[in-house]
């Protein structure tokens, strides 16, 4: 009989022990990282990719048939008007036409003669720019009248092609980042947005100016970041503290409680909210919070 009741009483405690062992844990407060309001810059860009053209492009045209002996520039090189891009050597039969015509001239015409041929011989730049296309080589055959070589002149533009959900938040005068090869190399800006005029196509054709003396070639391609929007020292929130359902769980004396949150804007990673700076927010894990629950903000958390 004793050994009965003390089997009862252990099984009483121990019951007991449970019991007060899980009130304690459940007033135990949860930890949880938190992200607290701050002032910050939200920037929505919308990305597309272009080709470098130019507004004219003049073709450089051989004046004498024969072979290039010298080429003294490559595509992409800035050229100024004048300025010697190839010489061209006269073929057998050329020479053999210019020694029969020779022996029917007199000492000026000979020279009037040899000073044509020697300015026909050396393809000058007609006009200054870049070197747009190189379409001969060192040691190459040139007819007359042929075209080795054009040069990019006027101003130059990136054309860019976007789809409609994009376009629309385009506009004249936005601010694009320019990169080649991931690389940064300058600014432009927006000029124009057209539809395309084309069958079954619903792309927009953008034209970027680049400024502050951006400097590129003709024929490569780019990407451009466009800034579609932009808005300086906003109260901001990560977007990983915002629910589905655009609620926060907002930490004050301890206590988790959901609220609403308005969102203005957002960009890539950041939200522009309707929350005062400086209290403090759950940052993930939503499915552990409970209203009105206990917490304590993890360490290394603001």
């Amino acid at each position: 009989m004793r050994k009965k009741q003390v089997l009862q009483l252990l099984t009483m405690l121990t019951a007991t022990a449970a019991v007060c062992g899980g009130l304690f844990l459940r007033h135990q407060p949860m930890e949880v990282a938190a992200v607290r309001v701050e002032k910050g810059n939200i920037c929505r860009t919308v990305g597309v990719a272009g080709t470098v053209c130019y507004t004219q492009e003049t073709p450089v045209t051989a004046m004498v048939s024969g072979m290039v002996d010298a080429l003294y520039v490559i595509e992409g090189e800035r050229v100024t008007q004048g300025q010697a891009l190839a010489r061209i050597s006269g073929g057998t039969a050329q020479e053999q036409a210019v020694l029969a015509l020779m022996t029917h001239l007199d000492d000026d015409g000979r020279s009037a003669l040899m000073q044509t041929l020697a300015e026909g011989s050396v393809l000058r730049a007609p006009v200054s720019g870049i070197v747009q296309r190189v379409a001969t080589a060192a040691y190459a055959p040139v007819q007359a009248g042929s075209i080795p070589m054009t040069i990019a002149a006027g101003a130059p533009e990136i054309v860019c092609l976007c789809v409609p959900a994009d376009a629309e938040d385009v506009r004249v005068g936005q601010l694009a980042d320019i990169s080649t090869n991931g690389k940064h190399c300058g600014y432009a800006t927006v000029a124009s947005i057209k539809p395309m005029i084309a069958e079954n196509s619903s792309a927009y054709r953008l034209i970027l100016t680049p400024r502050d003396g951006l400097t590129l070639s003709p024929g490569i391609e780019v990407e451009a970041q466009i800034t579609a929007e932009y808005h300086a020292q906003v109260t901001t929130l990560p977007l990983s503290a915002i629910t589905p359902d655009e609620t926060v769980w907002w930490i004050a004396d301890g206590i988790c409680t959901e609220i609403p949150v308005q969102i203005v804007q957002t960009d890539e990673n950041s939200a522009w909210v309707s929350l005062p700076e400086g209290i403090s927010v759950v940052n993930g894990e939503f499915d552990r919070c409970q209203q009105g629950v206990r917490v304590r903000i993890a360490e290394g958390t603001p």
